[in-house]
């Protein structure tokens, strides 16, 4: 056999189409985007809605009160060193929304002796839920099944919660990084900008005593230092205000939108996306900042002995930074700031936005007399600038010469009369004429 059959011929393999990698990449997103804000929504279910039957403590751990609800019923037994003296037993109660106010069953002691406690949803932390008995009010904190592991078994809570939030920004920045890598670098390159300004300015008021040893300040520059410090860690108001802005340009449109659309007579809403992309953008900011803050504040801090002492406290502060670290990069990754091009609606949303503008829409008579006009007015504007530059041409000098700058066209060279016959004779030939009429003609 000779060389040319023994060869292989290459095998050739089709590329897979790239609609499947891109499913699965839209997939993920949409699937990441419904699990965050799921968690929001869970979060914020957790926040400010109440939530009163319970175990709650207070006071240091001086004081248990118990909440049961049985149906219709609900119960509530106080307990532990600081309860009052004959309070100890089981007391029917009373239940709202937010409160549950209870107290001996004896009438005569039922007035005087009644408390209450008291959910306060626009507060975070120990002072969420409120013991109020007279003029006397103690901050309570409720005690949950992650809450009990975490005080039986501290450090290993705070290992499985340290490698979960990992996973998840590791999760986050690489799905970023497939789609938009360029932005990574500098989102990072920020926050440890911040991150060191902020070591170097608190460790540097610290070294030069502006700072107590209780972290109070003694002078001017430590107060301004304290004020940056507040500012960058009000994250709930900087967040509240940039919502505020995005609900002021995006609710008027939108309810516009829905009213007018009723009747069919909507238009399309503007800067929506481009506001929103801002708003995530500056409240991301926001999160990034107040993290590398709190590490600066915890290192710092830990080392002049202004924070409570103690391992647990110290990890307690930093899994605090890591989780606002974890938001910012969140939403970071979540918004895209690179604009798409040539992204089509889904038929849905062109359908549905066709209903509402449909007094709106042009007749198609309409559209071709506006189609006609503007190709006469288009027209009409050549023939203007084609007479404007015949007008502005020298004698001698074509249009294009003019455009391009060149000098008046070279004069033809002189009449040679042989040349002018040869061409005579070759026109009349091919014409098809005898050469005898070419001669006397």
């Amino acid at each position: 056999m000779s060389q040319a059959n023994d060869t292989k011929r290459p095998v050739v393999q089709a590329a897979a189409p790239a609609g499947g990698s891109r499913w699965l990449r839209s997939a993920k997103v949409t699937g990441g985007a419904a699990l965050l804000i799921g968690f929001l929504l869970l979060v914020v279910w957790g926040m400010f809605w109440p939530q009163l039957d319970g175990q709650y403590g207070g006071d240091a751990g001086r004081l248990t009160v118990d909440v049961v609800f049985e149906g219709k019923a609900t119960h509530v037994t106080l307990s532990g060193e600081a309860a009052p003296p004959g309070q100890q037993e089981r007391m029917n109660a009373d239940r709202g929304f937010t409160t549950v106010t209870f107290g001996p069953d004896d009438p005569g002691r039922r007035l005087l002796e009644r408390q209450a406690l008291v959910f306060h949803p626009f507060r975070n932390g120990p002072g969420q839920y409120e013991l109020i008995s007279g003029c006397r009010s103690v901050a309570l904190t409720k005690s949950t099944p992650g809450s009990r592991f975490g005080r039986a078994h501290p450090y290993l809570a705070t290992l499985l919660l340290a490698v979960a939030l990992v996973a998840i920004m590791a999760y986050w920045l690489n799905e970023k990084a497939t789609s938009e890598p360029e932005n990574i670098y500098t989102m990072w390159y920020l926050y440890f900008l911040v991150l060191t300004v902020s070591l170097l300015v608190l460790g540097a008021a610290a070294y030069l005593g502006m700072f107590g040893f209780d972290g109070m300040p003694r002078n001017a520059i430590a107060r301004a230092i304290v004020w940056g410090v507040e500012y960058f860690l009000a994250v709930p108001d900087d967040c509240a205000v940039l919502l505020g802005i995005l609900a002021i340009v995006v609710v008027p449109q939108w309810g516009a939108y829905v009213f007018s659309g009723a009747v069919g007579a909507a238009r399309r809403s503007r800067h929506v996306v481009k506001t929103g992309k801002v708003v995530a953008m500056f409240i991301s900011k926001a999160f990034l900042s107040a993290s590398a803050v709190a590490l600066a504040i915890v290192a710092v801090g830990s080392y002049y002995a202004w924070l409570t002492p103690g391992p647990l406290n110290v990890l307690a502060n930093v899994i605090t930074a890591v989780m606002l670290l974890m938001i910012g990069l969140i939403i970071f990754c979540l918004v895209p700031v690179r604009q798409a091009k040539g992204r089509i609606a889904p038929q849905r949303v062109r359908r549905n936005h066709k209903l509402m503008r449909r007094k709106m829409r042009k007749p198609a008579r309409a559209i071709a007399e506006q189609i006609e006009q503007e190709a006469r007015e288009a027209a009409q504007r050549r023939r203007e600038l084609l007479h404007a530059m015949h007008c502005a041409c020298a004698p001698g000098e074509s249009a294009w010469e003019r455009l391009r700058g060149r000098a008046a066209r070279k004069p033809r060279p002189p009449f040679d009369g042989r040349r002018h016959l040869f061409r005579g004779f070759r026109r009349r030939q091919n014409r098809g004429l005898p050469r005898a009429v070419g001669r006397t003609q």
